[in-house]
């Protein structure tokens, strides 16, 4: 047989078996970049964005892929929590790298600079960050799965107000946009509700003593105190720090309540109520597929930051399919905007602007363990 022929034939035939598995010739992966604190002080919790993304996109590549049969790449940025950085990785991400996707910020300030970049050139989903101006001041191909700050006060706040037995509350938050924008929220419903605030302390971002707040609210006589940090191992610190320093009360949690965060507060994280996105609980399909291979993978369990960042994924990878498309923005937007998208979570709604309409769970702290109360 002419050897010419048969290389010709395999040629043909391996061209033939990448068209049929969606591999257009020369299109390759989708790209995903995904931009968080990969070092500094939110390591921890931007490393977990990052390895949740990869999950999903493992899960999503073993159904098959998206568009006929494309791979999901995740390719990660290092932000280090910082809007300069962001912003730079997202140029070097969309210019040199053309990714498809970018999915970004666990933090607000950070979110409202990268967004500006994003505008008018590709898709953005934010999974985390929470002040309501990243969508209200957004743009036609940004989303975010997270809720807004007003949203989860919409819900927490009334739990803690008719079912906590809290009268006097004290409050530490993080000195940043998302903490001073949940402290012109939370006081006024908690006081409308009859709990007095005792007292409001500051702290910064890149902050791990935390001693002479802890002394100040010991003196306010408080019989709980809402901690507003972002950060696992901040967090961490201040509930420890509180114990150490002899307050005796609850601690009430704003903001990323985590496996890891309970293990390293140890007996300070006992009684701990706070609020979420998503518990490994969940019983459909999606989530135990997810839940299970991301605790093979990572020996850890799925939770709240998890469970958003796999979402993320999910969303970009139907808005996709849907459209037929990894570039034609407008479409997929649409697409995404146009029914729910079917998640671990169950099905989502966006609204016109991008917003996930979506509620949280709150969770309490019982014997080192996270459990939903709600």
């Amino acid at each position: 047989m002419n050897i010419k022929l048969v290389i010709r034939y395999l040629s043909v035939a391996a061209l033939g078996i990448a068209f049929a598995h969606g591999y257009a010739f020369g299109q390759g992966t989708v790209k995903i970049g995904v931009i968080m604190p990969l070092s500094g002080a939110a390591a921890f919790d931007g490393q977990t964005h990052v390895d949740a993304a990869k999950a999903m996109a493992d899960v999503i590549n073993a159904r098959g892929g998206v568009l006929g049969g494309r791979k999901i790449e995740i390719l990660p940025y290092d932000d280090k929590a910082s809007a300069e950085e962001s912003v730079s990785a997202a140029r070097r991400a969309i210019t040199n790298d053309k990714v498809d996707v970018l999915v970004t910020s666990m933090i607000s300030t950070v979110a409202l600079a990268t967004k500006e970049i994003t505008k008018d050139r590709i898709l953005h989903v934010v999974v985390s960050a929470q002040h309501p101006k990243i969508t209200e001041e957004g743009h036609k191909w940004l989303f975010r799965i997270n809720e807004t700050n007003q949203m989860r006060a919409d819900k927490f706040s009334r739990y803690v107000c008719e079912k906590s037995g809290i009268k006097r509350l004290s409050i530490i938050a993080n000195n940043d946009d998302s903490g001073r924008l949940e402290l012109g929220i939370y006081p006024p419903i908690f006081e409308k509700c009859g709990i007095t605030i005792a007292g409001t302390e500051m702290f910064e971002r890149t902050a791990n003593d935390f001693v002479a707040q802890a002394t100040k609210i010991r003196s306010q006589r408080p019989d709980a105190v809402y901690v507003i940090s972002s950060q696992t191992s901040q967090s961490a610190a201040i509930w420890k720090q509180l114990r150490q320093m002899g307050y005796q009360g609850k601690i009430v949690a704003g903001g990323n309540m985590n496996p890891r965060l309970v293990e390293l507060a140890g007996t300070a994280s006992e009684g701990v109520l706070g609020v979420v996105m998503f518990v490994d609980t969940i019983d459909n399909p999606r989530s135990k597929a997810f839940v299970d291979h991301y605790q093979k993978t990572f020996n850890r369990p799925a939770s709240h930051i998890e469970g958003m960042a796999g979402q993320a994924i999910e969303v970009v990878a139907e808005g996709l399919n849907r459209a037929g498309s990894a570039t034609n923005y407008d479409a997929i937007a649409a697409a995404i905007k146009g029914k729910p998208v079917d998640t671990i979570r169950g099905p989502v709604a966006f609204s016109s602007n991008g917003q996930a309409n979506q509620t949280s769970f709150i969770v309490q702290v019982r014997s080192g363990k996270l459990y939903a109360v709600e």
